[in-house]
């Protein structure tokens, strides 16, 4: 999931930052193709939609900002006869050195009868230039930790 955040992220501010080149703001909202995924060792599909909203934000030379995006993402996982719903929102600012901030709710993934099986919430500030966590409030995986849980293998633990 990181991977695909950090595409989804990454690729959103490109599209986004030639928006526009006026002082006043410029909102949007789009949907995103659906992108797989498929969580090894066990082979669950997850489909996941994206729909990002925001507003680009402008200085008098029209310059570019800050940008500021939701993310809402919704999954469909699949293994064999099962079909679970996993659903994340994510607030986020990103600024044209490459100082970004992440808020809320990356995945919190419940199951019945299981409970939490995996999250990635709260507070993150990250470089995207140098791909480092410059501060993270503590139940939120940083993109450079190494001993990071693996949402895959905790998929596939859950299903399995």
């Amino acid at each position: 999931m990181r991977i695909f955040l950090g595409t989804v992220l990454v690729g959103g501010c490109l599209v986004l930052a030639g928006v526009a080149s006026a002082a006043q703001p410029e909102h949007f909202r789009r949907e995103v193709d659906p992108i797989t995924v498929v969580h090894e060792p066990c082979g669950a599909v997850e489909t996941i939609t994206t729909t990002i909203s925001g507003s680009e934000y402008f200085d008098a030379a029209g310059s570019s900002i800050r940008i500021q995006v939701h993310f809402h993402f919704v999954g469909r996982i699949t293994l064999g006869d099962v079909t679970v719903r996993d659903e994340a929102h994510q607030n986020a600012i990103f600024r044209p050195n490459g100082i970004n901030t992440l808020n809320g709710q990356g995945i919190a993934f419940h199951l019945p009868g299981q409970g939490l099986v995996f999250q990635d919430i709260g507070h993150l500030v990250f470089s995207d230039v140098t791909g480092t966590t410059i501060r993270g409030s503590a139940k939120v995986l940083g993109f450079d930790d190494p001993d990071a849980p693996d949402f895959s293998a905790a998929v596939c633990a859950a299903l399995t």
